[in-house]
């Protein structure tokens, strides 16, 4: 990468990727829906309070419904409610969304009628307005001028009489741009054509920028949020509550505030932007410059919301490069917005999925935030990179400021979901951790960010398309684990010792393929780079004032064999994840532990050959494959035995105990399924140890590759082995693809559950008819997880179907009719042995507790 900029060498090219004004621009797009969604949910909250018909209302032809349904047909009543259910929380959840309609109409309006506004001081053609003696020659310079920065564009060219300063600006929709100059500037080009010409320069660099449109955009969508939120949301709590005036005055100012703020970031940064393209030579530097000392002072308001100072503008003029800088106030407030967003946006969209798992519930939101994040942090350090601006400290101070936004954005939605401020007063060690939790998350982010700047950007073809795909892989990178997060703050205060709640989520992560996948995709970006490292670097245009393209430094061959081992080794992960679960679960439910045992060692030991192999052909090169494939046999020794003793110990010593454990070893004998989460264990105990020996016996054998390149004709022993691992670990990742989705779909019938003794027993358990009531009840059945340990998560196969058993049965005994139903229902499913719909039947238990909690009051 090239090092800072010095006094002599060139300026540093700030268009060589997306600009800082399109980040700003997504930052006041974030603001604007972020203020929007918040008066929105406001005015429907305070609706319905006038209105008197809370959740329990809208929702009572569903709770009606359960509660007169018969016990005989228990299963179908309760799915006719979970269907009712998610038709009114769906219709709860659309009201907001579609309250977005009214600021966005009135933005395109205003934006369609802006070209009216703009012209309303009826400027008049150039020909017509006289430029004095020199007429003539003004005509030709300034068509010349046109020609040569706007070259296959339509640009009228207009001077506006009653202006006598050296002003111009610059507006019309696509393919119909206006250049209005003031008739100062047109009379100014006399005696000082450089500044004349600087101007109109200017003006034409917003043409060639692209951002005449984001501009006006820009002052639509204030005005628009003006007439469409802040008026309403000051009018109707006027009306309906008047007592909460004050504080909503408040905290509409603080979302004011943010908005304007974004609105003044993108409307100087195009300026900033603008000066430099117009000023893209020494010569037209000076003149650009010698046209900001001329211009007519700032009002106090241009200075305050479209225009920087001239100091500023000189200054960005002179060191382009600060433009490239990531910048923390813009990282706070796209945390700060992200935050006042996280919590009611999550729980709005888990409460209309609440029969989905939590990597569901978390993905889809996450994935929103995530492109936020990477929108603007991605970009922000991928425009630093070029310029060797993106170091370590600069990355810290950048995650503490993201960070900090998060948290701080958090503080002002309190009220409305549980969050991280919530959990601070619950437990504030909990709270430390996931604030430190996130601290490092962020920062991981951020270089990863630059791992892959370094290594895509020196042979980009196209570099804003390289941006643009590697801003959605970070979307889809960062997004899951913002869920994650979220739902770790969501549990302070439940689990039983917060010191344990890093490692109940990383449990959690290690269960849900969703994580997985995050990290195989942010690994596999990298080794789509590496693998073309045989490429000669491409020279870029880095710099302006001429200077011709140069390459990039290209990424150390040491950097790139590590990267290639990472992005190998979570690759592995996804695979195993796919093709190992079904028979876990498999194995799991019909008690035919040791032969999947078997079965999962030698697929996971095949998927090991793959990360062998990839790991050998990018650091030995794309001409080394197949002699990559046949040095995976002694990694795929490595890694297989250590799996079989650690995890076959496992298990013999849990099931059979130290007396019995040789003989259950090498019996092969079945176990009874009390172990718990196979799936689990596997990834703790087999794929990150074998998976670690393997890539670093690949790496020992691929980064000195021999001397001499591969015989030829290659020998039939290496075809034949670097066929076999690929067919072998294709299969397995395809069939165990397959098979996930058709259970998820419930096109294949997943296997009968095989349920634990301890399971039975809790579900025999005597049953007292109506002598429970139902706020205990519901109170034990939402307060049922409460307590947990990271053992609980690591064993939870066991432990939750003995927690739903409990519930189940002790429901049974409730006063309520809605609550007997569930109980029949899980008593059905249980016995019919479908852990899919017993899991259901529990989500839909817990949504109508907290639905009827407003009737009971305060659980």
């Amino acid at each position: 990468m090239t090092g800072p900029e010095t006094r002599d060498a060139p300026r540093l090219n700030p268009f060589l990727l997306p600009s800082s004004t399109t980040s700003r621009f997504l930052v006041l797009i974030l603001a604007t829906v972020a203020g929007a969604l918040f008066v929105d949910l406001y005015l429907r909250t305070l609706w319905w309070t006038v209105a008197n018909t809370p959740e329990q209302v809208r929702a009572g032809h569903c709770l009606a419904a359960l509660r007169s349904g018969r016990l005989e047909e228990a299963a179908a009543v309760a799915d006719r409610y979970a269907a009712c259910a998610v038709r009114v929380t769906m219709i709860d959840s659309l009201i907001p969304v579609a309250m977005l309609a009214a600021p966005l109409v009135a933005t395109v309006v205003l934006y369609l009628l802006h070209p009216v506004f703009a012209a309303r001081h009826r400027p008049m053609a150039l020909a017509e307005a006289g430029a004095g003696p020199h007429h003539d020659a003004v005509l030709a310079r300034f068509a010349q001028i046109l020609a040569e920065e706007t070259p296959r564009r339509t640009v009228r060219l207009l001077v506006d009489p009653a202006r006598s300063d050296l002003s111009g600006r610059t507006f019309g929709l696509p393919g119909r741009h206006t250049v209005v100059l003031s008739m100062g500037t047109v009379l100014a080009y006399k005696e000082e054509p450089q500044v004349a010409e600087a101007l109109l320069r200017h003006e034409l660099a917003h043409i060639r920028n692209r951002d005449v449109g984001v501009a006006h955009v820009t002052v639509a969508v204030w005005w628009a949020f003006l007439l469409t939120g802040a008026l309403p949301f000051v009018v109707a709590t006027a009306v309906w509550n008047p007592a909460g005036l004050t504080a909503v005055v408040l905290f509409l100012a603080v979302i004011l505030l943010l908005l304007w703020s974004s609105r003044t970031a993108v409307l100087r940064s195009r300026e900033h932007h603008a000066d430099v393209r117009a000023g893209d030579t020494p010569a037209r530097m000076e003149g650009v410059k010698a046209a900001v000392e001329r211009a007519r002072p700032l009002s106090w308001y241009r200075r305050l919301g479209n225009h920087p100072g001239p100091g500023r503008r000189t200054t960005v003029l002179t060191d382009p490069g600060r433009l490239s800088r990531p910048g923390a106030g813009e990282l706070l407030t796209v945390g700060l917005l992200s935050g006042m967003c996280f919590g009611p946006v999550f729980d709005s969209f888990a409460y209309v999925n609440f029969e989905s798992g939590p990597d569901a519930k978390a993905f889809l939101p996450g994935v929103l935030f995530g492109a936020l994040l990477s929108g603007t942090a991605l970009v922000a350090v991928w425009r630093a990179v070029p310029a060797g601006l993106a170091g370590g400290g600069r990355l810290w101070v950048s995650a503490a400021a993201m960070t900090a936004g998060l948290l701080l954005g958090q503080w002002f939605v309190q009220s409305q979901s549980r969050n991280f401020w919530t959990g601070l007063e619950r437990d504030p060690l909990a709270a430390a951790l996931m604030a430190a939790g996130l601290l490092v998350l962020v920062r991981l982010f951020l270089s990863w960010a630059k791992a892959c700047a370094t290594a895509w950007l020196p042979m980009a073809n196209r570099v804003r398309v390289v941006t643009l795909t590697a801003v959605a892989v970070g979307a889809l990178v960062i997004g899951p684990w913002l869920g994650l997060w979220h739902h770790g703050v969501q549990l302070i205060g439940e689990v039983a010792d917060s010191r344990q709640l890093p490692a109940i989520l990383a449990l959690f992560a290690a269960r849900h393929p969703v994580h997985l996948f995050t990290i195989v995709l942010a690994g596999g970006f990298l080794v789509a780079a590496g693998a073309r490292r045989g490429r000669p670097a491409r020279p870029l245009a880095l710099h302006l004032d001429g200077a011709p393209p140069a390459p990039l430094a290209r990424a150390h061959s040491r950097f790139l064999a590590a990267l290639a081992a990472a992005s190998a080794s979570v690759l592995v992960m996804l695979a195993a994840g796919f093709a190992l679960q079904p028979s876990l679960s498999e194995a799991a439910r019909t008690g035919r532990q040791l032969t999947s045992v078997y079965v999962l060692i030698g697929v996971a030991v095949a998927l090991f050959g793959v990360a062998a192999l990839v790991v050998g052909a990018v650091t030995g090169g794309r001409r080394r494959i197949m002699w990559a494939a046949a040095h995976t046999a002694p990694a795929l020794a490595v890694a297989g035995v250590p799996m079989a003793l650690v995890l076959l110990g496992h298990i013999t010593l849990a099931e059979c105990g130290p007396a019995r454990a040789l003989s259950c070893y090498t019996q092969g004998a079945s176990f009874p399924a009390t172990l718990g989460n196979y799936y689990v264990l596997t990834f703790a105990y087999a794929l990150f140890p074998g998976l670690l020996l393997a890539v670093v016996a690949a790496l020992v054998r691929a980064v000195r590759p021999p001397a001499t390149a591969v015989p030829a004709p290659r020998p039939l022993t290496v075809r034949i082995a670097a066929i076999a691992v690929v067919a072998v670990v294709a299969a397995t990742g395809i069939v165990g693809a397959v098979t996930q989705w058709a259970w998820y779909l419930r096109v294949l019938p997943e296997s009968p559950a095989r349920w634990s003794p301890e399971v039975i027993e809790a579900l025999r358990q005597p049953i007292r008819e109506r002598t429970l009531p139902r706020p205990g009840a519901c109170r034990d059945v939402l307060a049922a997880y409460r307590g947990t340990r990271a053992a609980d998560v690591l064993d939870m196969d066991r432990g939750h179907w003995l927690t739903v058993a409990r519930t189940v049965n002790r429901i049974a005994s409730a006063d309520d009719d809605g609550l007997r139903i569930f109980a029949q229902a899980g008593y059905t499913w249980f016995g019919r042995a479908d852990a899919g719909m017993v899991g259901r039947t529990t989500s839909r238990l817990a949504h109508y507790c907290t639905l009827v909690q407003h009737e009971d009051g305060a659980l």
